[in-house]
């Protein structure tokens, strides 16, 4: 007689009946035959399904479920590869059937996140360049007794209120964004850039080359530290035409960042 039918229970899925064809009725000749209608019920005993099918199978003399190819019980999925992830790797804290319920974060919101990481960068390096700006351009005069150009207090103070301005409208962390503190980083940018471009255009246009910055800063070097005057004034204009770029650039580039973070945050706030 064929053996008799198998029943696999689970607390989530219900039950399915699994039988083992075997009396000639024409559908396979002993291949095991899988009934997939399931019914919620209770489970009879504790344990893995796989475990209870295997423990029936051996009380009823069928071949072992592990170890051999032609076994069907091998084919029974395991709870947690029918519940896996459709998204990739499963994450922590959850069993993968949660799927279809998960937040999703909007594409917009990592494109304001990366413009926020960019305007704090920039930020910074607009830091760095007017400490070197002040440095430069008070060292030289001051090193000769003479007093500072005007434009090297004006250009610091007017870095120093767009750094606390965009700080402000940046935000820190998950903060939001400020608009009337961005608005005001986005003019002092603006005129932060026109000053480094009237700086540059004055030290190399109108200021003769014995009265430069970088001729100046040769004499120095050769009367305190004896070192050649024509290879430190070399170095003096490589300086000064970096400070001119990065000047020009880190304001531009402020001012570009700070408006696309603005048009974002307006967007966000017309959809909300």
């Amino acid at each position: 007689p064929p053996p008799p039918a198998l029943v696999e229970s689970h607390p989530s899925r219900g039950t399915r009946h699994i039988g083992v064809d075997g009396d000639g009725d024409g559908d396979g000749g002993g291949r095991p035959v899988f009934f997939p209608l399931a019914f919620p019920s209770r489970p009879t005993s504790r344990g893995d399904p796989r475990r209870r099918c295997e423990s029936s199978a051996s009380r009823n003399g069928l071949p072992p479920s592990r170890g051999t190819p032609h076994s069907h019980w091998d084919r029974i999925p395991r709870p947690e590869e029918s519940m896996a992830s459709r998204r990739g790797p499963r994450p922590a804290g959850t069993d993968g059937s949660d799927h279809q319920y998960r937040m999703v974060i909007e594409s917009k919101y990592h494109k304001v996140s990366d413009t926020k990481k960019r305007m704090r960068t920039l930020i910074v390096l607009q830091a760095a360049y007017y400490a070197c700006f002040f440095a430069w351009n008070c060292w030289i005069p001051m090193s000769e007794g003479k007093t500072p150009a005007t434009v090297v207090s004006v250009m610091p103070i007017v870095g120093f209120l767009a750094l606390v301005a965009g700080r402000r409208g940046v935000g820190a962390g998950s903060e939001r964004t400020n608009k009337t503190a961005l608005a005001a980083y986005i003019l002092l940018s603006a005129v932060g850039f026109a000053l480094a471009v009237m700086n540059a255009y004055v030290m190399q246009t109108m200021v003769h080359y014995a009265h430069s910055y970088a001729a100046r800063f040769g004499t120095i070097m050769d009367a305190v530290f004896g070192l050649p005057q024509d290879l430190m004034q070399a170095f003096g204009q490589i300086i000064e035409g970096m400070l001119h770029a990065s000047g020009m650039l880190l304001q531009g580039l402020g001012a570009y960042v700070a408006v696309t973070l603005w048009t974002m945050t307006g967007a966000q706030a017309k959809r909300s």
